[in-house]
């Protein structure tokens, strides 16, 4: 109240939002909380900066972000804030003897003095900002998946994909960036799918449990480390995790959507994984157990990470489709979920039918970066056949490529990294 003339006087609240435009209420933009009466003026006879209610007199004062610092002075004077580098900052608002600054998150930390008409007052406070990240940190996968121009997640990391039955949870770190100034808090919500969707753990969550997202700043890069909850009944297979977010004053949780070149995907919601938890699927077998009609026991990779052991061949059907059954064996753990292709070719080298998709891809699909060494992986490729009837003329063909780039995993003398099965029909 220091600067005021004696008089009666309403204290009104008033909420801004980030334009600074008054917020509406039942009232207009300003809600009247008390009335009061001074008795007589009380002028400021010097630049005064007060904390917590009360004028500093010998004390060093530290603010942080968002800190609301007041400044009374003497009427008819101009008074700034001159940072450690020389910036000015001006009061946000002001009357003719008291001004507001606030601290925002660009103010560098160091020491603050206050300026009178353009002189150095001698008054000065510390500014001791948080220290955040704007530069993305090296991560396992990138995803860069834009929320509503809002939020981006950045990536993540998923330091193991293979979970034993009965885990508390699965370890994961989320990357997100802010792209401007948020309004609302946002909570994250985790879903543990298996390949049917039917959620087998997660839990709805605020950033690093306890930082809520209007707090964060333009271009701020957040790691957010937790362990996503599995449910102890949670059946042995293969699962996905659903990462998205939603506004915690929504009452139905709507999920923000996700916009691919600025337009909206269709999509509110990103699929991290796939992982592996308790057992590997039907496909998967005991060496032991295998007895392909054409055995081959050819390695692929350098060094080698995948045995084709054999395959079996169905002849083509009245429908004009032929079936090959692929024998696959892990010989070491592979980052890469390797695809396969299947080829018939004629004399020419041209490809008539084919047939591409995850290896593994039988009645559950099984990436190959889950496979455990020495599992045996049958894949059933049933292919369509081109309505020739020279069909001693053709072909057939198979390799792993890598669907993010093409390259082709390495087969033992193949310039092109693929292995030839046998002529169709089998002479």
């Amino acid at each position: 109240l220091t600067g005021l003339a004696a008089g009666t006087y309403t204290v009104n609240l008033r909420l801004l939002d980030w334009n600074d435009e008054p917020l509406p209420s039942a009232q207009g933009n300003a809600i009247t909380l008390t009335r009061l009466q001074l008795a007589e003026s009380n002028t400021p006879a010097a630049v005064t900066l007060w904390q917590t209610g009360e004028p500093v007199t010998n004390a060093w004062p530290t603010y942080r972000y968002r800190a609301t610092i007041p400044v009374t002075t003497p009427p008819g004077q101009t008074v700034t804030l001159v940072g450690p580098d020389g910036q000015p900052f001006s009061p946000i608002v002001g009357s003719d003897a008291l001004r507001l600054f606030m601290v925002d998150y660009d103010w560098p930390s160091g020491v603050y003095e206050l300026d009178r008409n353009g002189s150095p007052t001698g008054v000065q406070f510390e500014v001791a900002n948080f220290d955040w990240n704007f530069t993305p940190p090296g991560m396992d996968h990138v995803l860069n998946a834009n929320f509503n121009d809002e939020v981006m997640l950045l990536g993540y990391d998923l330091p193991t994909r293979r979970i034993e039955s009965g885990s508390d949870g699965i370890p994961l770190v989320l990357y997100w960036q802010s792209l401007n100034r948020i309004e609302n808090n946002y909570i994250i919500f985790d879903r543990l799918l298996d390949e049917t969707q039917q959620p087998w753990g997660g839990y709805d969550r605020l950033p690093r449990e306890t930082y809520p997202t209007y707090l964060w700043v333009p271009g701020e890069v957040i790691a957010d480390g937790f362990a996503v909850p599995v449910d102890p009944a949670a059946p042995d297979g293969i699962y996905t995790i659903d990462i998205g977010l939603y506004p915690q004053s929504d009452t139905q949780a709507v999920p923000l959507p996700l916009l691919q070149d600025g337009l909206p995907s269709g999509k509110n919601s990103v699929r991290l994984g796939p992982l592996k938890i308790g057992r590997s699927p039907a496909q998967s077998q005991a060496a032991a157990d295998i007895d392909p009609q054409t055995p081959l026991r050819l390695d692929l990779g350098d060094p080698p990470v995948i045995r084709l052991l054999g395959y079996d061949l169905t002849p083509a059907t009245d429908s004009g489709t032929m079936s090959v059954t692929l024998y696959w064996e892990s010989l070491a753990p592979t980052p890469v979920d390797w695809s396969i292709f299947v080829h018939l070719r004629d004399q020419a080298g041209n490809i008539v039918a084919q047939k591409d998709g995850p290896a593994g891809g039988g009645p559950t699909v099984y990436p190959t970066s889950l496979w455990d060494a020495g599992e045996v992986i049958i894949d059933e490729i049933v292919m369509s056949l081109p309505d020739d009837p020279a069909l001693d003329q053709y072909t057939l063909v198979v390799g792993l490529y890598n669907l993010a780039d093409f390259s082709r995993l390495t087969v033992p003398d193949s310039p092109n990294n693929e292995i030839i099965l046998t002529t169709w029909p089998p002479s």
